[in-house]
């Protein structure tokens, strides 16, 4: 699980504070909650699952092997946590393969 305000900034246990992640997502993003957009020039909070609409934010591309950042949230998210890394591209690709992916 996820603090998606870091307990370290004062983020508590509680399910509102909770999401699910990765490791790897959970590593990368450690007690960032926010980020410079390279658009904007802002600075922009990260994705909160919890109060963040996906679809205003991200967009699948590529066939659906790479997430785009479609607002400065989505932008830094991707930045952050690394979403277009080359592992999970390459993974991305093989469940697209079997059916399991873009998710619905």
């Amino acid at each position: 699980m996820e603090h998606i305000q870091p307990r370290s900034l004062g983020g508590s246990d509680l399910p509102e504070n909770l999401a699910a992640a990765c490791y790897r997502c959970n590593e990368f993003k450690g007690s960032k909650i926010n980020l410079i957009d390279p658009v904007s020039n802002e600075l922009t909070p990260l994705f909160n699952p919890r109060i963040n609409l996906w679809s205003e934010n991200f967009s699948w591309v590529e066939y659906g092997t790479t997430i785009e950042g479609i607002s400065p949230i989505g932008r830094v998210t991707i930045i952050t946590l690394r979403l277009n890394n080359p592992d999970i591209v390459v993974a991305r690709a093989l469940w697209i393969e079997v059916g399991w992916h873009p998710p619905k």
